[in-house]
């Protein structure tokens, strides 16, 4: 009797590893993986990569033998998590000590979201000065900021930081922050300068000015720049903008004193720009925006998501050569009617018009994209019975994430049912639901099992991978924070 041969240790390995990084099995499931050997646990500790750095038990947690998080590669945490971490001796012991847990970290991810602070100021310095290898530092804060010589040990320290991002107050005395950005210019192959303000401010304006655009000779790496910030000279602006002939990717997250004046020159940006791939503006675009973009063919991305209330009631997104394009706003007017009848060459397309009567002006013209156009493969929307039937008829999409509207079904109506059975592309379906948050794992499984259930009636085609709950913290000021997300495959 023959034995089967045995499987090559490397083929184990591999097989170990795709499992434990499948997100669609448990992760209780995929964390025991690594109780199958040492030999397992040291190769899947090398894989976990990321960490969450937000209270003191993750120090006794990371200093375990047990734990698999030994080197992690980016740190998420944010600045009062920090504060409260470094002023705790045997954290800030921790933190502030070399160790593997700090030497290889390349990304730095700071991001505040919380509405009150009592703290504006945060001393964060012994911390970074652990960092190395550093590659990436991102601080997003509403009003929270860091101390002056915190910004010195980044300038000084020997890290190749390639990717700065500071999007949080200005500080009271920016010196520090103006010269971490010189000495860091010629390296820089991405920044982010500015502050994501409910006000309007022109605060930030000045370095903008003075310490990034009008200083282009010394961005020689720079290939992507994102700016947030009131322009009141919005001639000069985009003048100085042009010297930046490198720029593959730009972000105007601005808002401007003469926003007509504003859409003049981008256009006549556009058009005088040989190498800008990606753009996101805070506008909608009109039909000289768009035959700028479509007269030079090389802008592949555009996000258009505006940061003030627009009173504008038309866009024009008949765009002929792009791969992807996004709409997104809760500041749109209810009214507004978008031109998608000229739409050609687009693979990725998000229309997120929150508002129940925009999507039953536009429901005709998304419609109709979805009948006719036979590009598209990723397509994000609120729907309605229109939209969804009109799958019936498409011969492109494979996935759909729908962003359901309080009124609607928040799985299948029957009208998609249908659609899925005539519908021989479409595989993958999210629908975020907005009406029914889940809350807690308890509701999360009686969910699942409850729509399990009604997926034999939904179609033969599809199976329920998971239901999850998912929060937004871009919208802690709104109703819609947290939703359930229930994620649908189709059967190979």
């Amino acid at each position: 009797m023959s034995c089967l041969p045995l499987i090559p240790e490397y083929v184990v390995v591999k097989i170990i590893e795709i499992a434990f990084q499948n997100r669609w099995t448990r992760f209780d499931w995929r964390l025991s993986l690594a109780t199958l050997s040492w030999r397992y646990f040291n190769h899947l500790s090398k894989s976990v990569d990321t960490f969450n750095l937000f209270d003191r038990t993750v120090v006794s947690h990371v200093t375990s033998p047990y734990c698999l998080m030994r080197e992690p590669r980016t740190i998420y945490t944010s600045l009062s998590n920090l504060n409260r971490l470094l002023r705790d001796p045997l954290s800030a012991g921790f933190l502030t000590t070399p160790s593997p847990f700090t030497t290889n970290v390349e990304q730095l991810v700071i991001v505040e979201n919380s509405l009150f602070s009592m703290v504006s100021i945060i001393d964060i310095s012994n911390f970074v000065a652990q960092l190395p290898n550093l590659v990436r530092f991102h601080l997003e804060s509403n009003f929270n900021t860091i101390t002056p010589n915190t910004f010195s040990i980044l300038e000084s320290t020997d890290a190749k930081i390639v990717d700065f991002q500071y999007l949080a107050p200005m500080p009271a005395d920016s010196t520090a922050l103006v010269s971490l950005i010189r000495k860091r210019a010629p390296s820089l192959q991405r920044l982010e300068y500015g502050h994501r303000s409910l006000m309007i401010s022109y605060e930030n304006e000045r370095i903008i000015y003075n310490e990034i655009i009008s200083q282009h000779q010394s961005f020689t790496q720079l290939r992507s720049l994102t700016l947030q910030c009131g322009v009141s000279d919005t001639l000069n602006f985009f003048t100085l903008l042009l010297a930046l002939q490198q720029l593959e990717s730009l972000a105007l997250m601005c808002t401007y004193k003469a926003e007509a004046v504003a859409r003049k020159q981008l256009a006549s940006f556009l058009n005088h720009h040989d190498a800008l791939r990606a753009l996101k503006v805070t506008f909608l675009f009109d039909s000289q925006l768009t035959a700028a973009v479509n007269s030079r063919q090389r802008l592949r991305s555009i996000v258009m998501s505006p940061n003030v209330k627009l009173t504008q009631k038309y866009a024009d997104l008949c765009f002929t050569s792009l791969d992807c394009l996004k709409l997104s706003s809760k500041l749109l007017a209810q009214t507004i009617e978008l031109n998608l009848s000229g739409i050609n060459n687009i693979r990725t397309l998000h229309i997120d018009l929150n508002q129940e009567e925009a999507i039953s002006l536009n429901e005709g013209s998304l419609a109709t994209f979805i009948e006719t156009n036979n590009t598209c493969r990723l397509l994000k929307t609120q729907y309605t019975e229109r939209i969804v039937g009109a799958f019936a008829n498409n011969t492109s999409i494979d996935t759909v994430v729908f962003k359901s509207l309080e009124q609607n079904n928040p799985f299948f109506a029957p009208t998609f049912q249908q659609a899925l059975s005539k519908n021989s592309t479409v595989r993958n379906i999210f629908i975020y639901d907005y009406s029914q948050p889940a809350t807690n794992k308890h509701i999360l499984r009686e969910l699942f099992n409850r729509v399990e259930q009604e997926t034999q009636s939904v179609s033969n085609q599809f199976i329920l991978l998971n239901i999850r709950q998912y929060i937004d913290e871009s919208s802690m000021m709104t109703s819609e924070m947290s939703c359930t997300v229930v994620e649908y495959t189709k059967i190979s």
